[in-house]
């Protein structure tokens, strides 16, 4: 590791212990700054390590990176889920690319990625919904209702 990496990761530390404390201690502020800056600290970190894998490193740079995007998404005080879900799933698609034996980008790889993603997230929304039905709780959330691709296929 370059001095630089390690006093990075230093800081990620720091700054993520102090995220869990500002999560603790219910301090909004506290958490608005050491959230993001401990993923920032670990794109430096990224960014500054010795790689075997030029590409690889890269990836994982990019991929932190909208792993940053997606925190703030989801930290901001008007409603980003869905924009954060996408930078995290963009996030999860480079990380499982450069980790990856053979570096090469296929594109068959991210299709099947994707559509595991679909799949997996249809089935857990579909339980969560069924869920709240029999509950009779509202399926219905600012006009829009919910429904899973189950439902829709039937």
């Amino acid at each position: 590791m370059t001095p630089v990496a390690i006093g990075a990761l230093i800081i990620a530390i720091v700054l993520a212990v102090g995220d869990w404390r500002a999560v603790i201690r219910d301090s909004r502020r506290l958490e608005y700054w050491c959230k993001p800056g401990a993923t920032m600290a670990l794109v430096v970190v990224a960014a500054t390590l010795n790689p075997t894998n030029l590409d690889a490193r890269a990836l994982i740079v990019v991929a932190l990176v909208a792993s940053l995007a997606g925190d703030v998404f989801l930290m901001l005080p008007k409603d980003h889920f869905v924009a954060g879900l996408g930078a995290f799933f963009i996030a999860q698609v480079l990380y499982a690319v450069a980790f990856r034996r053979r570096w090469r980008l296929e594109i068959r790889f991210v299709l099947k990625t994707a559509e595991l993603h679909e799949r997996i997230g249809d089935t857990v929304f579909g339980v969560f919904l069924r869920g709240y039905q029999k509950q009779g709780l509202p399926t219905r959330h600012n006009g829009v209702e919910m429904i899973s691709v189950h439902q829709m296929n039937d």
